[in-house]
């Protein structure tokens, strides 16, 4: 399914993926989540291997912000 220059979904379901299927979603030509059969979900990574996954290309050092309605982060 594409959403022409907005991005795109791809589901990789052919039967040599076999349990290599994934979905995935990607904006301006990249892909940026990526969905395993086994329920692993990777942040621009393309072969997540946790429930959770998120890579990153910035060197910033920041990866992820959780923000509350107060605005302070609790994990």
């Amino acid at each position: 399914i594409t959403g022409g220059y907005y991005g795109s979904l791809n589901l990789n379901t052919s039967a040599s993926s076999g349990s290599n299927a994934y979905l995935s979603f990607s904006t301006a030509n990249s892909e940026r989540i990526r969905i395993l059969t086994n329920g692993d979900v990777g942040i621009a990574t393309t072969s997540p291997q946790y429930l959770l996954q998120v890579g990153n290309s910035s060197t910033s050092g920041i990866v992820a912000r959780f923000q509350n309605a107060n605005g302070t982060c609790d994990t």
